[in-house]
């Protein structure tokens, strides 16, 4: 039996008249064997496709991906973004739902990686941030990614010096409620002058797999714990990929 494009094919050629009557005397021709025969291998190639279709929905919908080897999944930001200005609080720094999502997952193996910087400016000398990554389904601070980081003591008073923030996630299984599990592991480090310079850098990982409900839409939220009230956050670029 022929597959369906050269079926397609064939419909797109104008045969000659003497052809067309030879096939027509062929199909006429054709013993009720012959057409059970037909009838047999239509339903094979039936069965085959919706064998392939069965395996296309386990393996997860495709995500819509812009760029190259890693799609940008998250919005970039067309401007700097508003200044974060926190206490002693643990606070994020931009919309995780809106810059660093993790999309609804009907499959597992899913793989996510963040590159951002930006400035910080401090109001004291020896004020510190402690980097923190969590994941939830509502954007707000949620199950903690990673193990407790070190304060990263940003020196004397400093304006507008450069920081960045890198990561890379790695969504183990898929599942309701608790069984998602996913892992990351996590750079920040920043500069006390504008004009850049050698970084302190601090490097962290997940001791243990985070879990979330993967069916529903996630975000990552990255921020850090301030030592005292004025340390200024301002992130210009956010870019957040996925690697399926």
């Amino acid at each position: 039996m022929s597959s369906l494009l050269e079926r397609y094919e064939r419909q797109a050629v104008i045969f000659p008249k003497e052809k067309l009557e030879l096939e027509h005397r062929v199909l006429t021709d054709v013993s009720a064997e012959g057409w059970e025969d037909i009838a047999e291998l239509a339903q094979q190639e039936g069965r085959r496709w919706r064998e392939i279709d069965n395996r296309l929905r386990a393996e997860g919908e495709p995500m819509a991906l812009l760029g190259g080897l890693g799609g940008i999944v998250g919005d970039v930001p067309v401007a700097d973004l508003a200044a974060v200005t926190g206490g002693t609080a643990n606070v994020k720094w931009w919309d995780a739902l809106q810059y660093t999502p993790v999309p609804a997952l009907t499959g597992t193996k899913a793989m996510f990686s963040l590159r951002s910087f930006g400035n910080v400016t401090s109001s004291a000398g020896s004020q510190t941030v402690t980097p923190s990554a969590h994941i939830s389904n509502n954007g707000v601070i949620g199950t903690n990614l990673t193990a407790a980081t070190a304060a990263q003591t940003l020196g004397s008073t400093i304006t507008n010096a450069i920081w960045h923030y890198y990561a890379d996630l790695t969504v183990r299984t898929a599942g309701t409620g608790t069984v998602a599990t996913c892992i990351g592991d996590f750079e920040f480090g920043y500069t006390v002058l504008a004009a850049g310079g050698a970084p302190t850098t601090i490097i962290w990982r997940s001791t243990s797999a985070a879990t979330f409900d993967s069916t529903v839409l996630n975000g990552i939220a990255f921020g850090a714990t301030p030592s005292a009230a004025g340390v200024s956050v301002t992130p210009r670029q956010i870019r957040w990929e996925s690697w399926n």
